[in-house]
């Protein structure tokens, strides 16, 4: 299950819904009219929405929205660790390089 990270604005926009959401599993108030709205609901966030004359919704999000900051946490974390045992491991095939040459090998 590969993770796909978000836009940092359509994170903003989406952090609130799912804190609200926490409480009651519905998020009241949600501005409708702007871009990162109709991404977010294209995406596939919203279970329900529920837009009014207002112009804002009433919004159930997904359990992969409710889930997506905790899901993005452990995706870094792992992203880190094959970092540094990339950058590890080319540190010792340099290591072994250079004591070779000091060697004469």
């Amino acid at each position: 299950m590969d993770f796909e990270p978000l836009d940092e604005e359509l994170e903003e926009f989406l952090r609130p819904i799912v804190e609200e959401a926490a409480e009651t599993g519905w998020a009241d108030d949600v501005d409708f009219m702007c871009a990162e709205y109709r991404e977010l609901k294209r995406l596939g966030m919203f279970d329900s929405a529920s837009e009014y004359y207002s112009g804002t919704a009433c919004v159930q999000p997904t359990y992969a929205a409710m889930k997506y900051f905790e899901r993005k946490k452990k995706w870094k974390a792992r992203q880190r660790k094959e970092t540094a045992t990339k950058v590890g491991g080319k540190l010792a095939e340099t290591g072994a390089t250079i004591v070779a040459k000091l060697h004469g090998f």
